[in-house]
């Protein structure tokens, strides 16, 4: 069977910071490395050529479609591979891409490890787990909240980038209108952006990506559901709700819909409305762990101390590692003057994630912090 070959393709401008690690993580896997400039005024380009990478000097600005479509006509391998110029491949899985390139599919969706010290209920935040030590020790962050991105795909005739409703060229549509067979990747792309800014960069990009979203035409459930995350994101509480709606419209069982109705609800003190949404969504996915923190949550915020706690304790029996339900649950057994157990919350809320603000200062409050 013949070697198949890959051409690695990143579009950039201004990447001196993390370009490197991206390039260095694909070093041994591609064939070809092919990075798109669109006018750089830092060191990138000089940093892709001492990396072997061929340079392509595409539209200046913000033409990010043309900038992809002009990397991918010039590639010449089997297979491609779009990076953005903050995201690195664990050398633990090259192996695994090169065995995907000897599959049936012809593409395939990635999960991605977005690095942030900004906890919340709405991304799904994990910690670290120890499974990639290198990337975890590069983010400088005690966890990521996860995505999804269709990366890898045969170069076939007829396909092509095209924008997407949040902002992000990317090849989706054009593979699903040519009809190809898509798959789910066992590798993680580890995105470490918040290195270019923090937690407030993130929430730049957050804000960038409401444009792109309520200007696509042709809004599906999802589309809806994302919107409403960025309203809530940005405050923007009865844009969000109706949005949810809209979704529920379409799909009534749309899970997410109730779940994020709920966070909607406890963020701007509507928690009848809260609750329900709440437990729609359990009614619907009993093992949602985030639906059963923002029910206890809701119920703390209600004055039911004791509902809220067993709320809270089926959360963390789904997910025992839900840093924001152990902080919830030291409240609720405060409340009801568990004081030992609830300092126990607070420090495991913080063994998680140790800038943990809210554990913190919960955990002041309550007994003062050991020398």
């Amino acid at each position: 069977m013949k070697k198949p070959t890959l051409s690695v393709l990143i579009c950039v401008k201004d990447e001196e910071l993390l370009l490197g690690k991206t390039l260095a993580s694909v070093q041994t896997l591609a064939d070809e490395i092919l990075v798109v400039d669109t006018g750089s005024q830092d060191a990138t380009v000089e940093i892709a050529t001492s990396a072997g990478a061929r340079v392509l000097h595409g539209p200046q600005g913000k033409d990010f479609l043309k900038a992809w479509n002009l990397g991918l006509s010039e590639a010449g391998c089997d297979w491609v591979l779009n990076l953005d110029g903050d995201e690195a491949v664990a050398l633990t899985d090259l192996a695994e891409i090169r065995r995907l390139l000897l599959c049936s599919p012809s593409a395939y969706y990635f999960p991605v490890r977005n690095y942030s010290t900004l906890m919340d209920l709405m991304w799904n935040w994990h910690p670290n787990n120890g499974r990639y030590p290198r990337e975890e020790a590069w983010s400088g962050c005690p966890g990521w909240w996860g995505s999804r991105a269709l990366r890898l795909f045969r170069r076939l005739p007829g396909l092509s980038f095209r924008e997407g409703t949040s902002n992000h060229t990317r090849p989706d549509d054009s593979i699903h209108e040519l009809g190809l067979e898509t798959a789910e990747a066992d590798v993680y792309l580890h995105n470490l952006g918040w290195l270019k800014g923090g937690d407030a960069y993130l929430a730049r990009k957050n804000a960038a990506r409401l444009e792109g979203e309520l200007a696509n035409p042709d809004k599906q459930p999802w589309d809806h559901v994302n919107i409403a995350r960025t309203c809530l994101y940005l405050e923007k509480d009865e844009l969000a709700l109706q949005h949810l709606e809209l979704a529920l419209q379409t799909d009534p069982n749309f899970v997410d819909a109730y779940y994020i109705r709920a966070l909607v609800g406890k963020e701007s003190g509507q928690l009848e409305l809260a609750e329900h949404a709440a437990l729609s969504a359990l009614a619907l996915q009993v093992g949602h762990s985030d639906a059963w923190s923002v029910l206890g949550m809701v119920y703390e915020m209600m004055g039911r101390a004791e509902e809220a706690e067993g709320a809270l304790r089926r959360a963390l029996m789904i997910r025992p590692d839900h840093p924001l339900a152990h902080n919830s649950l030291g409240i609720a057994l405060e409340a009801q003057g568990k004081l030992a157990e609830a300092e126990a919350c607070y420090r495991r809320a913080l063994e998680i994630h140790p800038q943990h603000p809210y554990a913190l200062e919960n955990l002041a409050c309550l007994s003062p912090l050991p020398a």
